[in-house]
């Protein structure tokens, strides 16, 4: 099924949009807590209220689970932060802001759209040979060994470069050890960073990047834009 995300309204743009008509606008984030729904899954529950005016009397009010640990590479490792960007994002949509076409907001489609599955790599089997062509045996067995050859790498620098900054930033100081967590990510060793194509490469980046920061409580509009 396709869509355009032109469709949808960001979360920053509905509070913009929600500031300008009630400058006094505030939102209380409660604190999240975890919550086990009936068939045993476990989610983030985010709750907010959103005041229009200093004395408003009746405030809106709004709570989302968000399922944990997330199912996208866009949510898992910020369920917190992304519960809360989708609670005022409804809210806001309730109150009439960016609801042209959806009470969804851009945020909340692009984290769950699903991304292209990575598939590890088949390697293609061989036998060994010695440089003279002759086969080289099993020492236990006498069967001639198999090799397993994959593809080229084809991994560039910046890519080479941007994980092992990433490694850094997830503790990794040894190639040793980020050899073994690419391992655990594209399922099959390496041996140097060369190795990688750039499709394993840059699943690894997408799957160690940061996700998405702590939402911002807002009394009033900042200079930079919480979501």
């Amino acid at each position: 099924m396709s869509f355009s995300l032109g469709d949808y309204v960001t979360v920053n743009d509905r509070l913009k949009a929600a500031l300008e008509k009630f400058p006094d606008l505030r939102v209380i984030e409660s604190e999240p807590k975890f919550v086990t729904s009936p068939d045993g899954k476990v989610f983030v529950e985010a709750k907010m209220t959103v005041y229009r005016t200093w004395d408003d009397v009746l405030p809106m009010v709004g709570y989302i689970w968000e399922e944990f640990p997330g199912t996208t590479p866009y949510t898992k490792g910020a369920e917190q932060p992304n519960s809360a960007t989708s609670v005022l994002g409804r809210i806001l949509g309730y109150m009439g802001f960016g609801i042209t076409k959806s009470i969804a907001s851009k945020d909340d489609v692009t984290r769950r759209e699903p991304t292209k599955a990575f598939t590890p790599q088949t390697p293609k089997v061989t036998v060994a040979t010695y440089p003279n062509g002759d086969t080289v045996p099993d020492p236990f067995t006498g069967q001639p060994q198999l090799h397993e050859e994959y593809a080229i790498g084809d991994v560039t620098k910046g890519q080479m470069g941007k994980i092992r900054a990433l490694g850094r930033e997830r503790g990794i100081a040894t190639n040793k050890g980020l050899f073994d967590a690419i391992k655990q990510v594209i399922g099959r060793p390496i041996g140097m960073l060369d190795h990688l194509t750039k499709k394993e490469a840059s699943h690894v980046i997408e799957s160690w990047m940061p996700q998405d920061p702590e939402p911002v409580t807002v009394g009033a509009p900042a200079d930079e834009e919480p979501f």
